[in-house]
Protein backbone atom coordinates (compact mmCIF):
# COMPACT_ATOMS: atom_id res chain seq x y z
CA UNK A 1 0.00 0.00 0.00
CA UNK A 2 1.93 3.20 -1.05
CA UNK A 3 2.15 6.18 1.58
CA UNK A 4 1.08 9.00 1.52
CA UNK A 5 2.16 12.12 -0.05
CA UNK A 6 1.96 13.86 2.96
CA UNK A 7 4.15 10.96 5.05
CA UNK A 8 5.98 10.97 2.11
CA UNK A 9 7.23 14.46 2.76
CA UNK A 10 8.05 14.23 6.14
CA UNK A 11 10.24 11.28 5.63
CA UNK A 12 11.98 13.17 2.79
CA UNK A 13 12.47 15.87 5.19
CA UNK A 14 13.87 14.30 8.17
CA UNK A 15 16.02 12.48 6.09
CA UNK A 16 17.63 15.78 4.14
CA UNK A 17 17.67 17.28 8.29
CA UNK A 18 20.05 14.11 9.01
CA UNK A 19 22.08 14.70 6.08
CA UNK A 20 22.81 17.84 6.57
CA UNK A 21 23.53 16.95 10.86
CA UNK A 22 25.61 14.22 9.51
CA UNK A 23 27.93 16.52 7.01
CA UNK A 24 27.92 19.80 8.97
CA UNK A 25 29.55 16.96 11.91
CA UNK A 26 31.82 15.82 9.22
CA UNK A 27 33.12 19.29 8.55
CA UNK A 28 34.09 19.87 12.31
CA UNK A 29 38.13 18.26 12.46
CA UNK A 30 38.56 20.32 9.56
CA UNK A 31 39.21 22.95 12.00
CA UNK A 32 42.53 21.63 13.19
CA UNK A 33 43.82 21.75 9.52
CA UNK A 34 41.92 25.11 8.69
CA UNK A 35 43.08 27.15 11.60
CA UNK A 36 46.57 25.67 12.38
CA UNK A 37 48.04 29.01 10.84
CA UNK A 38 45.95 31.03 13.51
CA UNK A 39 47.14 31.93 17.28
CA UNK A 40 44.54 28.69 18.09
CA UNK A 41 47.21 26.65 16.01
CA UNK A 42 49.64 27.23 18.35
CA UNK A 43 47.51 26.98 21.87
CA UNK A 44 49.13 23.87 22.65
CA UNK A 45 52.44 24.95 22.53
CA UNK A 46 51.22 28.01 24.99
CA UNK A 47 49.36 25.17 27.55
CA UNK A 48 52.87 23.13 27.14
CA UNK A 49 54.92 26.20 28.96
CA UNK A 50 52.17 26.90 31.05
CA UNK A 51 52.13 23.19 32.43
CA UNK A 52 55.55 23.40 32.94
CA UNK A 53 56.09 26.47 34.87
CA UNK A 54 52.97 25.24 36.87
CA UNK A 55 55.19 22.02 37.36
CA UNK A 56 57.40 23.50 38.63
CA UNK A 57 56.07 26.00 41.61
CA UNK A 58 57.21 29.20 41.33
CA UNK A 59 55.58 32.46 40.70
CA UNK A 60 55.06 33.43 37.06
CA UNK A 61 53.60 35.37 34.85
CA UNK A 62 50.56 34.57 32.45
CA UNK A 63 49.19 37.28 29.82
CA UNK A 64 45.46 36.32 29.12
CA UNK A 65 43.90 37.51 25.80
CA UNK A 66 42.95 37.60 22.53
CA UNK A 67 45.36 38.37 19.26
CA UNK A 68 46.19 41.37 20.07
CA UNK A 69 47.84 39.86 23.44
CA UNK A 70 49.30 37.12 21.15
CA UNK A 71 50.81 40.04 18.97
CA UNK A 72 51.36 42.94 21.27
CA UNK A 73 52.93 41.13 24.18
CA UNK A 74 56.73 39.77 24.68
CA UNK A 75 56.98 37.42 27.47
CA UNK A 76 59.95 36.61 26.62
CA UNK A 77 61.19 39.89 26.96
CA UNK A 78 59.37 40.45 29.94
CA UNK A 79 60.86 36.97 31.46
CA UNK A 80 64.39 38.61 30.23
CA UNK A 81 63.52 41.93 32.24
CA UNK A 82 61.96 40.91 35.14
CA UNK A 83 63.75 37.67 35.85
CA UNK A 84 60.10 36.09 36.23
CA UNK A 85 59.39 33.55 34.38
CA UNK A 86 56.07 34.50 31.66
CA UNK A 87 53.92 32.60 29.06
CA UNK A 88 51.95 34.53 26.34
CA UNK A 89 48.37 32.72 26.35
CA UNK A 90 46.84 35.14 23.62
CA UNK A 91 44.49 33.08 21.82
CA UNK A 92 41.72 34.58 20.09
CA UNK A 93 39.35 37.07 20.55
CA UNK A 94 36.50 35.15 18.69
CA UNK A 95 36.65 32.85 21.50
CA UNK A 96 34.62 33.99 24.67
CA UNK A 97 36.98 35.31 27.49
CA UNK A 98 35.14 32.94 30.05
CA UNK A 99 37.15 30.45 27.83
CA UNK A 100 40.27 32.03 27.98
CA UNK A 101 40.49 32.16 31.82
CA UNK A 102 39.08 28.88 32.07
CA UNK A 103 42.37 27.57 29.93
CA UNK A 104 44.60 28.98 32.13
CA UNK A 105 43.01 28.54 35.55
CA UNK A 106 43.91 25.49 36.40
CA UNK A 107 47.82 26.02 36.36
CA UNK A 108 47.35 29.54 38.28
CA UNK A 109 49.06 28.99 41.53
CA UNK A 110 49.45 31.57 44.84
CA UNK A 111 52.36 34.43 44.19
CA UNK A 112 51.38 34.36 40.62
CA UNK A 113 50.37 37.35 38.24
CA UNK A 114 47.63 37.33 35.88
CA UNK A 115 47.75 39.97 33.57
CA UNK A 116 44.55 40.24 31.58
CA UNK A 117 43.72 42.06 28.42
CA UNK A 118 40.60 41.93 26.55
CA UNK A 119 40.09 43.47 23.56
CA UNK A 120 37.60 46.42 23.37
CA UNK A 121 34.64 44.80 21.44
CA UNK A 122 34.42 41.91 24.61
CA UNK A 123 33.32 44.85 26.79
CA UNK A 124 30.01 44.51 24.19
CA UNK A 125 29.36 41.26 24.69
CA UNK A 126 28.27 38.80 27.54
CA UNK A 127 31.02 37.19 29.45
CA UNK A 128 30.57 33.49 27.55
CA UNK A 129 29.61 34.24 23.96
CA UNK A 130 28.72 31.09 21.95
CA UNK A 131 30.06 30.92 17.87
CA UNK A 132 31.92 29.08 15.56
CA UNK A 133 35.05 30.27 17.00
CA UNK A 134 34.46 28.76 20.67
CA UNK A 135 32.88 25.92 19.02
CA UNK A 136 35.70 24.63 17.35
CA UNK A 137 38.06 25.40 20.59
CA UNK A 138 35.60 23.56 22.89
CA UNK A 139 34.75 20.04 20.58
CA UNK A 140 38.52 20.24 19.05
CA UNK A 141 41.28 21.84 20.75
CA UNK A 142 40.59 21.24 24.51
CA UNK A 143 37.08 19.66 25.56
CA UNK A 144 38.75 20.48 29.26
CA UNK A 145 37.55 23.80 29.13
CA UNK A 146 34.25 22.99 28.29
CA UNK A 147 34.25 21.27 32.62
CA UNK A 148 32.59 24.17 33.93
CA UNK A 149 29.25 24.37 32.01
CA UNK A 150 26.28 23.60 32.82
CA UNK A 151 23.88 21.50 30.60
CA UNK A 152 21.98 24.59 29.32
CA UNK A 153 25.35 25.86 28.28
CA UNK A 154 25.81 22.72 25.84
CA UNK A 155 22.40 23.64 24.69
CA UNK A 156 23.21 26.95 23.55
CA UNK A 157 26.37 25.54 21.64
CA UNK A 158 23.93 23.21 19.85
CA UNK A 159 22.65 24.66 16.64
CA UNK A 160 26.28 26.71 16.50
CA UNK A 161 27.94 23.44 16.37
CA UNK A 162 25.85 22.72 13.19
CA UNK A 163 26.06 26.09 11.21
CA UNK A 164 30.10 25.83 12.12
CA UNK A 165 30.39 22.05 10.23
CA UNK A 166 29.42 24.29 7.40
CA UNK A 167 31.64 26.92 7.57
CA UNK A 168 34.69 24.38 8.57
CA UNK A 169 33.85 23.29 4.49
CA UNK A 170 33.79 26.43 3.06
CA UNK A 171 36.94 27.71 4.51
CA UNK A 172 37.92 23.74 3.48
CA UNK A 173 37.18 24.91 -0.23
CA UNK A 174 38.78 28.66 0.34
CA UNK A 175 41.90 27.49 1.33
CA UNK A 176 41.89 24.68 -1.42
CA UNK A 177 41.65 27.50 -3.82
CA UNK A 178 44.74 29.85 -2.40
CA UNK A 179 46.56 26.89 -2.66
CA UNK A 180 46.71 27.01 -6.21
CA UNK A 181 47.32 30.52 -6.59
CA UNK A 182 50.78 31.78 -6.13
CA UNK A 183 51.45 33.68 -3.03
CA UNK A 184 51.19 32.85 1.01
CA UNK A 185 48.19 33.71 1.71
CA UNK A 186 48.54 32.65 5.89
CA UNK A 187 49.22 35.86 7.99
CA UNK A 188 50.58 33.81 10.66
CA UNK A 189 51.19 29.98 11.29
CA UNK A 190 51.70 28.30 14.62
CA UNK A 191 55.83 27.37 14.02
CA UNK A 192 55.84 31.56 14.28
CA UNK A 193 55.59 31.46 17.91
CA UNK A 194 58.04 31.56 19.71
CA UNK A 195 58.34 28.90 22.99
CA UNK A 196 57.14 31.90 25.41
CA UNK A 197 54.26 32.28 22.83
CA UNK A 198 54.51 35.45 21.61
CA UNK A 199 54.14 36.06 17.60
CA UNK A 200 56.69 36.72 15.76
CA UNK A 201 55.90 35.86 12.13
CA UNK A 202 55.44 39.48 11.09
CA UNK A 203 58.49 40.13 12.35
CA UNK A 204 60.66 41.85 8.85
CA UNK A 205 57.35 41.78 7.14
CA UNK A 206 56.06 45.39 5.94
CA UNK A 207 53.01 46.45 8.01
CA UNK A 208 49.67 46.60 5.95
CA UNK A 209 47.15 48.02 9.09
CA UNK A 210 43.18 48.06 8.36
CA UNK A 211 41.44 50.62 9.85
CA UNK A 212 38.76 48.52 12.42
CA UNK A 213 36.15 50.51 12.64
CA UNK A 214 34.50 49.19 16.53
CA UNK A 215 31.07 47.71 16.20
CA UNK A 216 30.11 49.19 19.63
CA UNK A 217 28.29 51.97 21.46
CA UNK A 218 28.16 50.70 25.45
CA UNK A 219 30.58 48.48 27.51
CA UNK A 220 27.88 46.08 28.51
CA UNK A 221 27.46 45.40 32.02
CA UNK A 222 27.64 41.39 32.02
CA UNK A 223 31.02 41.24 30.57
CA UNK A 224 32.35 43.57 33.59
CA UNK A 225 30.00 41.24 35.94
CA UNK A 226 31.19 38.00 35.11
CA UNK A 227 35.01 39.51 34.62
CA UNK A 228 34.51 41.09 37.97
CA UNK A 229 33.43 36.99 39.40
CA UNK A 230 36.59 35.49 38.01
CA UNK A 231 38.76 38.33 39.47
CA UNK A 232 37.26 38.08 42.63
CA UNK A 233 38.06 33.91 42.62
CA UNK A 234 42.04 34.54 41.71
CA UNK A 235 41.66 37.15 44.81
CA UNK A 236 41.01 34.14 46.75
CA UNK A 237 43.37 32.23 45.33
CA UNK A 238 46.57 34.85 45.99
CA UNK A 239 46.85 35.15 42.57
CA UNK A 240 47.55 38.93 41.43
CA UNK A 241 45.68 40.53 39.06
CA UNK A 242 46.35 43.23 36.72
CA UNK A 243 44.17 44.85 33.93
CA UNK A 244 45.61 46.12 30.92
CA UNK A 245 43.51 47.96 28.08
CA UNK A 246 44.48 46.35 24.53
CA UNK A 247 46.81 48.45 22.31
CA UNK A 248 44.67 50.42 19.58
CA UNK A 249 45.33 52.37 16.86
CA UNK A 250 45.45 56.23 17.10
CA UNK A 251 42.91 56.65 13.95
CA UNK A 252 40.41 53.84 14.93
CA UNK A 253 40.60 55.58 18.59
CA UNK A 254 39.55 59.26 17.17
CA UNK A 255 36.61 57.32 15.16
CA UNK A 256 35.63 55.42 18.14
CA UNK A 257 36.17 57.54 20.84
CA UNK A 258 32.90 57.42 22.84
CA UNK A 259 33.02 53.44 22.22
CA UNK A 260 36.42 53.12 23.98
CA UNK A 261 36.06 55.77 26.40
CA UNK A 262 33.32 53.75 27.65
CA UNK A 263 35.29 50.52 27.73
CA UNK A 264 37.44 52.36 29.64
CA UNK A 265 35.32 53.61 32.56
CA UNK A 266 33.69 50.43 32.59
CA UNK A 267 37.09 48.60 33.40
CA UNK A 268 38.20 51.44 35.75
CA UNK A 269 34.83 49.83 37.87
CA UNK A 270 36.79 46.60 38.55
CA UNK A 271 37.85 46.06 41.54
CA UNK A 272 40.87 43.89 42.47
CA UNK A 273 42.79 44.17 39.62
CA UNK A 274 44.63 47.01 38.93
CA UNK A 275 44.64 49.07 35.69
CA UNK A 276 47.97 49.54 34.31
CA UNK A 277 47.48 50.73 30.94
CA UNK A 278 44.99 53.17 30.81
CA UNK A 279 43.99 55.64 28.27
CA UNK A 280 45.85 57.16 26.46
CA UNK A 281 49.10 54.74 27.15
CA UNK A 282 47.35 52.20 25.19
CA UNK A 283 46.99 54.62 22.14
CA UNK A 284 49.45 53.86 19.53
CA UNK A 285 50.67 55.22 15.99
CA UNK A 286 48.96 53.60 13.11
CA UNK A 287 52.29 52.64 11.95
CA UNK A 288 52.96 50.31 15.28
CA UNK A 289 50.45 47.87 13.58
CA UNK A 290 51.31 45.24 11.50
CA UNK A 291 47.41 44.37 10.19
CA UNK A 292 44.52 45.27 12.07
CA UNK A 293 43.83 47.68 14.59
CA UNK A 294 45.09 45.42 17.46
CA UNK A 295 48.19 43.58 16.06
CA UNK A 296 51.30 45.02 16.83
CA UNK A 297 54.16 44.70 14.89
CA UNK A 298 57.32 43.43 16.69
CA UNK A 299 59.46 46.47 17.61
CA UNK A 300 55.96 48.22 18.73
CA UNK A 301 55.03 44.79 20.84
CA UNK A 302 58.81 44.90 22.30
CA UNK A 303 57.84 48.83 23.35
CA UNK A 304 54.04 47.74 24.43
CA UNK A 305 55.96 45.46 26.66
CA UNK A 306 58.30 47.75 27.98
CA UNK A 307 55.67 49.99 29.16
CA UNK A 308 53.58 47.37 30.91
CA UNK A 309 56.72 46.71 32.61
CA UNK A 310 57.17 49.95 33.72
CA UNK A 311 53.68 50.42 34.82
CA UNK A 312 54.09 47.30 36.93
CA UNK A 313 56.85 48.77 38.85
CA UNK A 314 55.40 51.60 38.94
CA UNK A 315 52.90 50.03 41.15
CA UNK A 316 54.56 47.92 43.03
CA UNK A 317 54.05 45.08 40.96
CA UNK A 318 57.21 43.70 40.38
Amino acid sequence: MPMKPKRTILIKLACLACAFALLSLAGMPLYRGLYAQTSDGAYWDKLDRLQTLAEAGTPKAVFVGGSATHFGIHAALFEEETGIPAVNMGLNAGLSFQMCLDSVSPWLQPGDLLFLMPEYDYYAHAFQSVNENSVNFLFLLDPSVGKGLSARDWLRFAPEVLTTGWRNWGSAVVSALQALLPGDYTIYRRDTSNAWGDMQGQKGLTNRPILSPLHITYADRGFADGLQAYIDGFGARDIRVALLLAPFQRTCYEQNRPAIDAVAARARTLQGARLLLDLPDAVMDDTCFYDTAYHLDWPSAEAFTRRVIARARAQGLL
